[in-house]
């Protein structure tokens, strides 16, 4: 039966034969110049394969590759060294029985023409470990004669199918299928929506970009769930559950898990003050303070807050996380947040024949709006501003910006003596002119 694909080699090319998938029936691993070939028995291509080597060969006049658990998961792996630039260095390869690389290879070493691999616990723990051997060259020992050894851990291993040639001393011989009952295999799927990935141990899950692998069965299959920078693991659902990000799943049948990420989230409030009434709104939408004050932004988001005084009212500035008086303000979510608006009310329309409401800065400075000072000031106001357009005109830009100005100096004794002093000359025309 021919056998079709990447099998052109040149001399020496010795094929292993083991039963990748655990159904009674070998299959036929043939190592080339150009691949690395898995064939069924019927000679049809065995799902994952072949390997093309990229830039690689196979300068050893033997291509051997060897079977065998070589990563404590229970499955067989295959191992084969190929040329990188013939006669100095060599490589080697770890596949599972899909046709991945093992994660923690290819291995570069100076092996020059590279002997054939081997498989086998050379200790007696348990585990089985790969043998690498350089080959003597053109008379240069002491650089290609050396011997390496890679024990890759895990739990004890499952068993070696072709360790190196099988049968006598001659390497020629068969290899037989396992006997017993073939063990059994269940896949287990994730599905992981939002930003994160999903990884197992044993290692085969990597999800982001692998997120399927065949397990043991009655094996025990440990689950961790990583979000990526700022989002969260939400939960699972499926064979695992709860919000914890690690969960363990049995594998006594074949088994499903999703994992939730979710970004992470921080609540923006708006509270209001002073004397004015108004509202707050929020682009985006989430705020319209009035009714609904208090939102929920994904973080890092750039919420846009403006403040609308309500008539009779004017706006005076931002406290929290928010600053400032201009409006609108930027608030950036990256931790729960408050803003506070102020709003302040409005003196009466200087035409209403009312009178002009308080002096704020006189009355911050001097304490009370009862003080001689303030009265005086503010009777100056009501006979000679609010009668005059002009004078309006200045009572009303007064008012507009004089509140929080009165809140600041209020606060700082320094300052109301200050400001006394300068407004004593005020004082004391409004006296002259308002007694006459």
């Amino acid at each position: 039966m021919p056998l079709t694909g990447h099998v052109w080699s040149g001399i020496g090319t010795v094929p292993a034969l083991a039963d990748l998938d655990g159904d009674g029936v070998l299959e036929i691993i043939v190592q080339t110049w150009t691949a690395l070939n898995v064939f069924r028995g019927d000679g049809s291509v065995f799902p994952g394969w072949p390997y093309v080597f990229n830039g690689e060969g196979s300068g050893s006049e033997v291509y051997a590759p060897v079977v065998g658990d070589v990563d404590g998961d229970g499955l067989p792996d295959i191992v084969v060294v190929t040329t990188v630039d013939q006669f100095e260095t060599g490589r080697v390869r770890v596949f599972n029985r899909n046709g991945v690389s093992h994660p923690r290879f290819p291995k570069t070493l100076p092996i020059g023409q590279p002997a054939a691999p081997a498989i086998a616990d050379i200790d007696g723990d348990g585990r089985n470990e790969i043998i690498i051997a350089g080959q003597f060259l053109n008379g240069e020992p002491g650089y290609y004669d050396k011997v390496w050894v890679f024990d890759l851990g895990g739990p004890p291993h499952g068993p070696v199918l072709w360790g190196q040639f099988m049968g006598n001393a001659k390497h020629t011989g068969t290899a037989v299928p396992q006997s017993g009952t073939p063990p059994v295999y269940y896949a287990l799927d994730i599905t992981a929506t939002g930003a994160g990935t999903v990884t197992s141990n044993p290692a085969g899950i990597n999800c982001g970009s692998d997120c399927t692998e065949s397990y043991i069965s009655g094996s025990s299959i440990t689950l961790t769930a990583i979000p990526v920078s700022g989002y969260r693991f939400n939960g699972w659902s499926g064979a695992c559950g709860g919000s914890s990000n690690v969960c363990t799943v049995l594998m006594d049948r074949a088994r499903s898990v999703a994992a939730e990420f979710v970004r992470i989230q921080h609540s923006l409030t708006v509270s209001r003050t002073g004397s004015g009434t108004g509202t707050v709104s929020s682009a985006p939408a989430g705020i319209n303070c009035g009714s609904s004050c208090t939102a929920m932004y994904d973080t890092g988001t750039s919420v846009t807050l403006t403040a609308t005084p309500a008539s009779g009212s004017t706006f005076s500035g931002w406290g929290g996380a928010c600053a400032g008086q201009n409006n609108p303000c930027r608030a950036t979510t990256n931790a729960d947040s408050t803003v506070t608006a102020t709003f302040q009310l409005l003196p009466p329309p200087v035409n209403s024949g009312g009178g002009g409401g308080p002096c704020f800065i006189a009355t911050a400075a001097y304490g009370t709006p009862m003080a001689e000072e303030v009265r005086y000031l503010r009777a100056f106001r009501d006979q000679y501003l609010l009668t005059n357009k002009p004078g309006q005109w200045f009572v009303e830009v007064y008012y507009r910006w004089s509140p929080p100005l009165a809140d600041y100096i209020r606060a700082h004794d320094g300052l109301r003596t200050a400001v006394r002093w300068m407004l004593a000359p005020w004082v004391g025309l409004s006296k002259r002119v308002v007694d006459t």
